[in-house]
């Protein structure tokens, strides 16, 4: 559940992919639905629509950010 064939978690198999992703900083008032997020989903489930968080598109990167986070890193990887 949730990792590829390789056996990588879908967010590593997605940043591999991509070369993107966004780091999130909670506030204390959405941790539950935070933590809700790493559960352990089959591929394909949509983290956003199990959690109740809000899909907020990103200003530099592709992947999305959550709406209700405090603060958040909008990252690019490097090699």
């Amino acid at each position: 559940r949730g990792r590829n064939a390789d056996g990588k978690k879908d967010t590593l198999a997605n940043i591999d992919a991509t070369g993107e992703f966004v780091v999130c900083i909670m506030s204390e008032w959405f941790v539950e639905a935070a933590n809700h997020c790493c559960s352990a989903f089959e591929r394909g489930v949509d983290e956003f629509d199990q959690s109740g968080l809000t899909r907020v598109p990103s200003t530099r990167v592709k992947p999305p950010r959550v709406g209700e986070s405090a603060m958040h890193y909008e990252c690019v990887l490097r090699h």
